[in-house]
């Protein structure tokens, strides 16, 4: 998929066989659908080669995807649409976070997971 300017979006009509051809939108709902896909993506992405230490286990992609939206300052709100969840469960998985990171407050889990190089 490419994005020009929030304007066009190229897809591939088949995306397991190159030569089959393109499908051009220009319809700013197809759009919004496809940016927002692509953010919610991107927010779950993890470096090639990089794996993340969480006290012998290792952070979920969700974890991770939770911790980079708070670290940009979303609200629950966003990072619930941004991830496709609900609320309550963005409340539960920061509650869970700060529980394994033995802090009482967010900007207590923040700091923690910096310290930690979980950011």
């Amino acid at each position: 998929m490419i994005i020009f300017d929030n304007e066009t979006a190229v897809l591939p009509l088949n995306p397991a066989c190159e030569g089959e051809g393109i499908s051009v939108h220009r319809d700013p709902a197809v759009l919004c659908a496809l940016s927002s896909l692509f953010e919610s993506f991107w927010l779950s992405a993890t470096p090639l080669g990089l794996t993340l230490p969480f006290g012998g286990e290792q952070l979920s992609r969700a974890e991770r995807a939770l911790l980079e939206s708070l670290s940009l300052g979303r609200i629950d709100r966003e990072i619930a649409q941004d991830m496709g969840v609900s609320m309550s469960t963005v409340a539960r998985r920061i509650a869970e976070i700060m529980e394994r990171l033995n802090a009482r407050t967010r900007f207590e889990a923040a700091c923690k997971a910096v310290k930690k190089n979980w950011l």
